[in-house]
This record gives structure tokens, C-alpha cells and sequence, in this order.
């Protein structure tokens, strides 16, 4: 989980054995610690997302990470570029917020591959799951 914030989502995510959360502010990523430390199953690491290496197969989730970055489109560009020369089979579970999001063609630039779309919420609250493969 990319952007793990406190890490709940980490918690309710039963599908993966081995979770990792990877958050850059310090105080957030001690806060996710504390709040999962009865979860033997869940690592965190405090560090920049672009700065993680995909060893294996992979599932990546990603709920609107960059929400409060103003400039997130280089940040988006070092993170794919950096999932593009490892060899492993990787797929991105990209939920968008409230925000900003990223538009299905910028992830198709990046020649990943769209498995999944799911349209869900109000007029106020509109959202989308998209699940893409490399």
C-alpha cells in the first residue's frame, strides 16, 4: 500500500499473506505501526515510494497516495518507470478520492494493461476502482 496513511487499509485487506505499507511522513508512519501492531502479517517501511524495489510478484495498492502533492505527475513517472524495469509481474489496484486522479491513458502510456473498472458512489461521491497488470 503505497501512501498506507495509518493502516487500516492494510488491516482489512485478508487477500495477501505478506502486507507492506510504505508511507513518507514520519509521524503517519509511526501512527501505522501502533495502530497495526497486533498484525504479524504487516511491515511498514518510512521511505518515498518511488524508492521501493519490486522482488517479486506484486500486488500494488493504491488509494489516491498523492492527494495533498501538488506536483504528483513526476512523482507517478519515477514510481512507473521504476515498476517498468523490474521483471516481476505487477498489478496496480488504483482507487481514485476526492481529488485528483489519474486518467486511464497516462496509465496506458506506461503500457499497463486494463483488467479491471468499477464506477461506484454518488453524484457527490464518485469513485473508481481500476485494476491494471504490467
Amino acid at each position: 500500500d503505497f501512501g498506507c496513511g495509518d493502516g487500516t487499509h492494510l488491516q482489512k485487506l485478508n487477500i495477501c499473506k505478506r502486507k507492506i505499507g510504505i508511507e513518507i511522513d514520519k509521524s503517519i508512519y509511526n501512527l501505522a505501526i501502533n495502530n497495526s501492531k497486533y498484525y504479524t502479517n504487516i511491515e511498514f517501511i518510512n521511505d518515498d515510494i518511488c524508492n521501493y524495489h519490486f522482488d517479486k510478484n506484486t500486488i500494488l495498492f493504491m488509494y489516491e497516495p498523492l492527494w495533498l502533492c501538488k506536483d504528483y505527475l513526476p512523482i507517478y513517472n519515477k514510481l512507473f518507470e521504476n515498476i517498468l524495469t523490474c521483471k516481476k509481474h505487477i498489478y496496480i489496484i488504483y482507487i481514485t478520492g476526492l481529488t485528483k486522479q489519474l486518467p486511464e491513458e497516462y496509465f496506458q502510456n506506461y503500457k499497463f494493461k486494463l483488467k479491471f473498472k468499477h464506477k461506484y458512489g454518488s453524484i457527490l461521491l464518485n469513485r473508481c476502482v481500476y485494476i491494471y497488470s504490467t
